[in-house]
């Protein structure tokens, strides 16, 4: 690996860090509903409602373990989004980090809309840009 490729890991890092901490200071004076009003701007009650009931028999595409929010995370989330539209992740309880932190950092980092936080579960949806398979009342 490259000097310059180390270079950049290592700020990606960083950067990623400082969304976390800034997630977690934010998620601690929330509810989990404040979170999730948080995480859907835009999206009305019907549509909230529509996409959990749709997220009703999803099983989780992505699991959160003991290293916590990392890039590598981001990007999983990332590509499970782009084939699925709707995932859920999953924070196990090894996991540093909240679900609500979970919640906000998936909002802040991959663009996509939690619409609804369940025990260390939540529903993430971003639908694709050309052709979306899910259709909002």
């Amino acid at each position: 690996m490259s000097e310059a490729q180390t270079d950049d890991k290592a700020r990606d890092a960083a950067i990623n860090l400082r969304i976390v901490e800034a997630a977690a200071d934010r998620a601690a004076e929330m509810g989990r509903g404040a979170v999730v009003a948080a995480c859907s701007p835009g999206r009305t009650g019907k549509q909230r409602h529509h996409l959990r009931g749709l997220g009703h028999h999803i099983k989780p595409v992505v699991t959160i373990g003991h290293q916590g929010l990392t890039p590598g995370v981001r990007d999983s989330i990332d590509k499970a989004l782009d084939q699925h539209e709707l995932i859920k992740v999953k924070a196990l309880e090894s996991a540093p980090h909240d679900v609500k932190t979970t919640a906000l950092w998936i909002h802040n980092t991959t663009e996509a809309q939690v619409v609804q936080i369940v025990g260390r579960v939540a529903l993430a949806y971003r639908p694709r840009d050309k052709k979306p398979l899910i259709k909002l009342p």
